[in-house]
């Protein structure tokens, strides 16, 4: 289907509630200013199902957004910061 987003590989994070403060994640342009790697490593690494990502109410044209938590255990290789187990580990999200 034309204008659909190729999500191969895309993994959701682990439920997260409506009292989590970071209950909207952040996008990528945040994301980049937050880590300091271009937007391009971190869709890469969405893609390969490293990071967990949604799109805020299914929308694609609204951007990828993570949890900051499963950023930052990506980012260090820390499986102990992350929100979504076993990210941040060499088996990935699961």
């Amino acid at each position: 289907m034309a204008g659909t987003p190729d999500l191969t590989g895309v993994i959701a994070p682990a439920p997260i509630a409506a009292d989590d403060p970071h209950m909207r994640g952040i996008g990528m342009a945040a994301a980049v200013r937050l880590i300091g790697l271009d937007k391009k490593t971190l869709l890469t690494a969405i893609h390969d199902g490293k990071i967990p990502a949604w799109f805020p109410g299914g929308n694609p044209q609204v951007g990828f957004r993570v949890h900051p938590r499963d950023l930052e255990a990506w980012f260090f290789n820390d499986p102990t910061r992350a929100h979504t187990p076993g990210t941040g580990s060499p088996e990935g999200p699961r």
